[in-house]
């Protein structure tokens, strides 16, 4: 099946090489959404934009599929991080916007960035599979903020679950699209929303990050069950470029596991997986999404 995967990368166009990062967060500068100009610190970011044109927009094409005026309608973006997928999907779809960023200094600079865009709200939390304390090892701070659990740290951070997230956000409208980005946090998250995914169904787009995964102790693959009993079953994925890669599905676990084990560090060019998972219920939208991703 490795075999298989390699071929069908090779048959796509794809070069199977290290994706290169800045080595730390400095490096400030302006990227540019539609009409939104978002700040950051971080010499990763600019470079990944710079380098990868097709990164994250996949999220602006999903936000249209929901409509651009339903404000019933929601968008949670969880890892706001300085705002560049917000005003990405606000500058595709006019959908009210809810984001989630724990970092203090990253917060802040969400905060000026989104000043001119519009209905979106901010909140400052970290979220994470169990309410509680949790003792963590920062790492990237104030960029890329990575949290790693570590019993002999110093760090002390308060983890909520998404369903116990107390805002009036999230009382007035359905979710129809949760967006999670949290380097190896993703799938605890997603872990800690089961009552948002069975009531609301949105549409889930996450990160799916070995490297991330392996240092937490996430397994990762557990993912994939869980939301098939929450009544999602067709997947897409894009390599970490942003270009679409397959279409499959929760219930397919000997092709997933193979992804999976395809994108284990160090062996594979490919930094992560973005993977978004529909519910059954819109299964014609994924059909149409899907169609459309082919020809990007």
């Amino acid at each position: 099946m490795k075999a298989l995967i390699h071929k069908l990368l090779g048959s796509m166009g794809y070069k199977v090489s290290r994706l290169h990062r800045a080595s730390d967060g400095n490096g400030a500068g302006m990227l540019h959404f539609g009409p939104y100009n978002i700040t950051t610190d971080s010499g990763a970011l600019i470079d990944y934009y710079g380098w990868h044109p097709n990164g994250n927009q996949f999220l602006g094409r999903l936000a249209a599929s929901l409509g651009t005026s339903n404000k019933e309608l929601g968008i949670i973006d969880v890892g706001a991080n300085c705002g560049d997928t917000a005003a990405l999907m606000r500058s595709h779809a006019g959908l009210p916007i809810l984001c989630v960023e724990g970092d203090e200094k990253l917060y802040s600079l969400l905060q000026k960035n989104l000043v001119p865009v519009p209905n979106v709200t901010l909140t400052k939390c970290y979220l994470g599979e169990k309410t509680g304390p949790m003792s963590v090892k920062i790492e990237k701070a104030g960029w890329n903020n990575t949290l790693v659990p570590s019993t002999g740290s110093d760090s002390d951070v308060q983890i909520i679950r998404l369903d116990e997230l107390s805002h009036p956000w999230l009382a007035k409208r359905k979710v129809g699209l949760l967006k999670v980005d949290t380097e190896g946090f993703d799938v605890p998250i997603i872990f800690g929303a089961s009552k948002l995914l069975a009531a609301s169904q949105p549409i889930v787009a996450f990160e799916y990050n070995r490297e991330n995964m392996d240092a937490i102790a996430e397994p990762g693959l557990r993912i994939f069950p869980y939301l098939a009993d929450l009544g999602y079953e067709g997947l897409l994925t894009y390599d970490s470029t942003g270009r679409y890669l397959l279409s499959t599905t929760v219930n397919e676990m000997g092709l997933l596991t193979e992804l999976h084990e395809f994108i284990r560090p160090p062996q594979c060019g490919i930094a992560y997986l973005d993977i978004v998972a529909f519910p059954k219920s819109r299964t014609p939208l994924f059909q149409q999404f899907r169609n459309a991703e082919k020809s990007q």
